[in-house]
């Protein structure tokens, strides 16, 4: 819940509309996922990947809100 009080103090203060969206995704939706993906039909957009180690940049760079897709923090 402390995700959702954040958003909330966030929101008043950051001109993007900050909200929350809470999704269950299936083992049938993730293996319907994967195929489009294989197929090319759905293209991931990575606006920047970090080594585990470089987390706390990741962090940084995800609050400053100049993201243009996801943020990729590799684990291997």
């Amino acid at each position: 819940m402390d995700s959702v009080i954040a958003a909330m103090m966030y929101s008043k203060f950051v001109p993007q509309e900050m909200g929350m969206m809470m999704a269950r995704a299936s083992k049938d939706d993730l293996v319907s996922l994967a195929k489009l993906m294989e197929q090319g039909k759905v293209t991931p957009v990575i606006d920047t990947t970090y080594k585990l180690s470089e987390a706390a940049d990741a962090m940084r760079h995800l609050e400053t809100g100049r993201a243009r897709g996801k943020i990729v923090i590799q684990v291997r």
